[in-house]
């Protein structure tokens, strides 16, 4: 991965971020079971964080996880209103219901009605309803 380079005569906003990334990319001598190797400094940097979580560094373990498995999500609670406008009853003729033969759910809507809460049946039985 190239080093990100600012264009020429350009003058970047953020000096120590440019800084850092350009530190990481360094290639770096390193000694390696006895033998000089170059590597990355952002490598060296992996390279220590695993080490120390190793070593029960438990900010390292965490920032392992993060960057591994991503950061848990974030419990938001939301409240929700409900307003209701009307509430309805359905009534349905039980003996109408049993006297037939099984019908599909579609043609058992002839015997019900709906009525407000407050209004009473028009048709059979005079049952107040939601009284």
């Amino acid at each position: 991965m190239a080093t990100p380079q600012v264009p020429k005569g350009a003058k970047s906003d953020k000096e120590w971020r440019d800084a850092i990334r350009r530190a990481v990319h360094e290639q770096r001598t390193v000694d390696e079971d006895g033998k000089p190797a170059k590597r990355k400094a952002l490598f060296l940097l992996a390279r220590k964080t695993v080490d120390e979580a190793l070593n029960g560094n438990m900010v390292a373990v965490k920032e392992i996880g993060d960057r591994l498995d991503g950061r848990p999500a974030q419990a938001v609670d939301v409240a929700v209103a409900v307003s209701v406008e009307r509430i309805e009853r359905l009534i349905v003729d039980p003996v109408q219901v049993i006297e037939h033969e099984p019908q599909p759910v579609a043609a058992l809507d002839a015997p019900i009605r709906r009525a407000a809460v407050g209004e009473t049946a028009r048709k059979g039985r005079d049952i107040p309803i939601g009284g």
